[in-house]
């Protein structure tokens, strides 16, 4: 390999390994792989003429025509998250975080003899949040009718969520006829999701007279998930080309569970005390458990055409509804609950998720600088697929909670090097906005008849933004053609 190649990979297993990524769990279009596509918003359904394509539509791995490696990431990425009254009315929950989002390894190569065109390997990430949000309140409220005048409440509100999806897998395309062409990938996933949901509150009658407290009440519940799930999907794609026009059409499988190395474990308290009188103390620890991960079905259509210099690209996907259903197969409650007192309902051990169905939509733009240097950028829409119809958090167990749609927008250059290599710099921005949603909890307003918590309120105000900066390469292993070298032209 020659040095200056050697270089740019070094840079970019540097890259790869040094930090932690970050993005949103309930959103399907939050990372585009590929930088090129990344810029592009996505919208290559139709035109991917990289290794990317072996994800977009694998029709168009047909049209690759060189080997090559391609490697690209978000190197920096500022996200921040803010929820007006979030925790309860006064309670905000905010953070601002620096990380990695998502890389992108592949390689393609020609098998002379076959009726492949071409055949891509690629392993990449998806997905990888991780962050955490936290809300306290301490002050006096009159809870306890039978204690004379205010008792003195200490809360607090802690969720934390961990989620990291890979994909491995390969892909090949290969033309049918002059324009027409079909692909068939296959991707192995490894899904790793750790949350934990801790609500709390201690209730303290103060003796005036010599300043001593004396706890009166007392509540927790204790929520943690930690899976791995392993599935399998495929993605068959048809591309065609005629002139300067280009269309695809691809379709994702929904993803099916590997069940021998797809495995949970799952732990949850809730214990409530009241001056004595009434108490719950109930605990569940299983680990071992069967794990269920599912994804819709995907109808992702795309198409390319020129205006004078500039090439436009647009794009649409429907995602279809996943059903509620348990994430975790929990086993019997005669096994595995600890001691209790009074009546726990079956929410307590199960964790349920489901998806409603969504569709979006994306452009991208390309403007041709010189035969070497292209302006890219693109938008994309990015709806949530939280479905709050059949989910109700916090009363039921859900592993998630983002629930706002995302808008993105993007920019940068693609650079063809004079040797024959290259490379594209660019930022991808994102935020998103949402009012009126559900809390996540109400820390802060107690109610001796619920937990001593407050009732759940929906005078909520939710801003996030995210900007990364990009960095794309693609190493060819031989000179490009005039039409590789200008594309579009």
């Amino acid at each position: 390999m020659k040095p200056f190649h050697s270089a740019y990979v070094l840079l970019f297993i540097f890259c790869v390994i040094q930090f932690k990524g970050v993005a949103q769990e309930n959103n399907y279009w939050i990372n585009q792989i590929g930088a090129k596509s990344s810029l592009l918003s996505g919208a290559v359904t139709a035109s991917a003429s990289d290794n990317s394509a072996v994800y977009y539509n694998p029709g168009n791995l047909a049209y690759i025509s060189k080997s090559n490696i391609n490697l690209s990431t978000d190197i920096y990425t500022l996200q921040g998250l803010f929820i007006k009254n979030g925790a309860g009315n006064g309670i905000n929950l905010s953070r601002t975080w620096l990380g990695i989002s998502p890389s992108f390894f592949s390689g393609g190569f020609k098998i002379k003899g076959t009726p492949f065109s071409a055949v891509t390997y690629a392993v990449f990430n998806t997905i990888n949040t991780r962050y955490n949000l936290k809300g306290t309140h301490q002050g006096y409220h009159d809870i306890f009718p039978s204690f004379p005048g205010k008792e003195y409440y200490n809360s607090g509100y802690d969720y934390r969520i961990e989620i990291r999806e890979d994909w491995i897998g390969m892909g090949f395309g290969t033309e049918i006829k002059t324009g027409l062409s079909i692909g068939l990938s296959t991707f192995f996933t490894i899904r790793q999701h750790r949350n934990i949901q801790h609500t709390n509150s201690s209730t303290f009658f103060e003796n005036r007279r010599n300043g001593s407290f004396t706890q009166i009440g007392n509540y927790t519940d204790y929520r943690e998930l930690d899976q791995i799930h392993v599935g399998n999907l495929w993605k068959i794609g048809i591309a065609y080309r005629k002139d300067k026009i280009k269309a695809g059409l691809s379709i994702t499988t929904p993803r099916w569970t590997i069940p021998l190395v797809s495995k949970s474990v799952i732990e949850r308290k809730l214990e409530y005390s009241e001056s004595g009188t009434n108490s719950t103390n109930v605990s569940l620890y299983q680990e071992k458990l069967d794990s269920y991960y599912k994804s819709p079905t995907i109808f992702d259509f795309g198409l390319e055409f020129p205006i004078s210099n500039n090439i436009i690209n647009f794009r649409a996907a429907w995602f279809t509804a996943v059903d509620n259903y348990k994430m975790v197969e929990v086993r019997t409650p005669e096994t595995s609950l600890g001691q209790q007192n009074g009546n726990i309902g079956s929410e307590f051990q199960e964790v349920w998720t489901s998806n409603r169905a969504v569709f979006n939509i994306g452009m991208g733009f390309e403007h041709k600088v010189n035969d070497r240097l292209y302006g890219i950028a693109g938008f994309r829409t990015d709806f949530n697929h939280y479905d709050n119809q059949t989910q109700r958090m916090p009363e039921q167990w859900i592993p998630h909670m983002s629930y706002w749609n995302l808008y993105h927008f993007s920019g940068g250059i693609h650079w063809y090097t004079r040797k024959f290599d290259e490379i594209i710099l660019g930022l991808n921005y994102a935020y998103g906005r949402s009012k009126g949603d559900l809390q996540l909890a109400s820390i802060n307003n107690p109610d001796l008849n619920n937990n001593m918590m407050g009732p759940i309120g929906t005078d909520t105000e939710t801003r996030y933004n995210r900007l990364s900066l990009v960095i794309g390469l693609t190493l060819n292993f031989a000179p490009k053609t005039s039409d590789q070298i200008n594309p579009g032209d």
